[in-house]
């Protein structure tokens, strides 16, 4: 996981927590590694962090 953190120019430890579920990714995150792999966000990630980033990206009710 490391080289692929380097690749995509990630911090590791940021990466590691966010496929162990502790962290939300940023955007770049999110996106870039599933592209990475060459598979859909939701077989990349927890069903938690898919629901979590996609709930922090829609707009909160007022």
């Amino acid at each position: 996981m490391r080289v692929v953190a380097r690749v995509l120019r990630l911090d590791h430890n940021h990466l590691r927590r966010c496929l162990d579920g502790h962290d939300l990714p940023d955007t770049e995150t999110f996106l870039a590694l599933p592209e990475y792999l060459g598979v859909e966000p939701e077989e990349c990630w927890t069903p938690q962090v898919v629901q979590g980033f996609y709930r922090r990206l829609s707009p909160r009710p007022r």
